[in-house]
C-alpha cells in the first residue's frame, strides 16, 4: 500500500512538473480551490490519517471520550490542539518560484507526511502532504492532492516551519497520563511496598465516614483510626494529574528486562468506579559508575527520576517530583496531636 502511495505521488509531481514548466508566466493565477490547504471548522474534523516515507502511520479518531491514536491509545490533548489549530490556520505565503520548483516537488515525493482528513464518512474531506522547510526555516513546502504546483505554507504570527506537527510516532502521540481520576471517580487506591509488605496499604471508597473513604492494612485488613481526614483529602486528589515524563526509547530491552526482573520499590495501584485499574510499578533509576550527586558525593541511582512499569506493558520514565509526594505510610494518614 505504502508503495502504490508512492507511486501515484511522483507521478502526480512530475505530471505538474510538466505542466508547471510548461507555463511561460511563473507570476500567473493559480486556481484558490488547489491551494486552499485550511479546514476552518476543526470540529467537523472525525479523523485524522499520518503516513511518513518510513513505514509510518497513525490514525487519530474522534470519539466520545476523545481524540484516539490507533484506536487503542488517548491521544495527548495539548498535541491534538496544536495539530487541529495548525490545520485551521495554515496560509499560503506564496507559489514556488519556477527555479525552486522541480527539487522542491522531487523533495516532496521522496520525503513527506501525507495528511487525510475526513469531515465524517469513508472518504478523506481534504489530502496534501507535507513537505520540509525553506531556507531560513519560515514556511513549509505543501501539495494538496490534485494541484500541480506545491506552496509555501505559513501560520502567521508563527515564525518557524510546522512540519514536526505532523509527526507518526505513536509513543509522542500517546497522552502520558497515568492517573487522572477526580476523587469521585476513584474506588480504591493501592500503594505496596514490596520489600516492606507490612507498610502496604489500601485506601477504598467507603460510606463510614464523611469523606467517603477509608485506609486498611493489606495484610491484616484492619482499619486504620484517627484518619487525618483533611489530609488523606489532600492525597487522594494528587490523582487527578499524575503523569510520566516519556518512553524510555533509548535503551536495549535486555537493559528494560533487567530491570524489570529486580523488586520495585512500590506498586500503585488504581480502580475507577468502573471497575478499571491501572497499574505502575517504580524502579529505582540507575546511573553511569562514578557518577555524584549536587555536593559530590557518589551516586546508584538517578535523584531526579525513576523507572515506571505502566500495566506490565510501558515502561517509562517518571519524575521524584511527582512520585515521592504519593509514596506515603500508614503513620503519614494518622492525626497529629498538639
Amino acid at each position: 500500500m505504502r508503495k502504490i502511495v508512492a507511486i501515484a505521488l511522483t507521478l502526480l509531481v512530475l505530471i505538474g512538473l510538466a505542466l508547471y514548466v510548461s507555463n511561460s508566466d511563473s507570476s500567473s493565477t493559480i486556481s484558490g480551490e488547489l491551494s486552499n490547504f485550511a479546514v476552518e471548522d476543526t470540529s467537523s474534523i472525525t479523523k485524522i490519517f499520518l503516513a511518513d516515507k518510513n513505514n509510518q502511520a497513525i490514525t487519530l479518531d474522534k470519539t466520545q471520550n476523545g481524540w484516539m491514536v490507533n484506536g487503542t491509545f488517548q491521544a495527548r490533548e495539548d498535541i491534538m490542539q496544536v495539530l487541529l489549530e495548525t490545520i485551521k490556520k495554515i496560509k499560503v505565503r506564496s507559489p514556488v518560484s519556477r527555479s525552486s520548483f522541480e527539487n522542491i516537488v522531487k523533495s516532496i515525493a521522496s520525503n513527506s507526511v501525507k495528511v487525510e482528513i475526513y469531515q465524517g464518512g469513508d472518504k478523506p474531506s481534504k489530502v496534501y502532504y507535507v513537505g520540509g522547510p525553506n531556507q531560513d526555516h519560515t514556511g513549509t513546502y505543501m501539495l494538496l492532492e490534485g494541484s500541480n504546483v506545491p506552496f509555501l505554507m505559513h501560520i502567521e504570527g508563527f515564525r518557524g516551519y510546522i512540519t514536526p506537527r505532523y509527526f507518526t510516532n505513536i509513543n509522542e502521540w500517546r497522552t502520558n497520563a497515568i492517573f487522572a481520576l477526580p476523587p469521585q471517580q476513584i474506588q480504591s487506591i493501592q500503594l505496596d511496598f514490596p520489600k516492606e509488605p507490612t507498610k502496604s496499604w489500601k485506601i477504598n471508597k467507603s460510606e463510614s465516614n464523611s469523606l467517603g473513604f477509608e485506609i486498611n492494612y493489606l495484610q491484616t485488613g484492619k482499619l486504620f483510626s484517627a484518619i487525618d481526614t483533611g489530609y488523606l483529602a489532600r492525597y487522594i486528589k494528587r490523582y487527578e494529574m499524575v503523569y510520566f515524563e516519556g518512553f524510555e526509547e533509548t535503551k536495549t530491552q535486555n537493559y528494560i528486562d533487567s530491570i524489570i526482573d529486580t523488586t520495585p520499590e512500590q506498586i500503585y495501584t488504581v480502580t475507577d468506579t468502573q471497575g478499571n485499574s491501572t497499574e505502575i510499578k517504580v524502579y529505582l533509576k540507575p546511573v553511569k559508575k562514578g557518577s555524584e550527586d549536587y555536593d559530590g558525593n557518589p551516586i546508584d541511582c538517578d535523584l531526579d527520576r525513576l523507572y515506571g512499569y505502566l500495566n506490565n506493558k510501558d515502561f517509562v520514565v517518571i519524575q521524584h517530583v511527582i512520585f515521592d509526594p504519593l509514596e506515603k505510610r500508614p503513620e503519614d494518614f494518622l492525626k497529629r496531636t498538639i
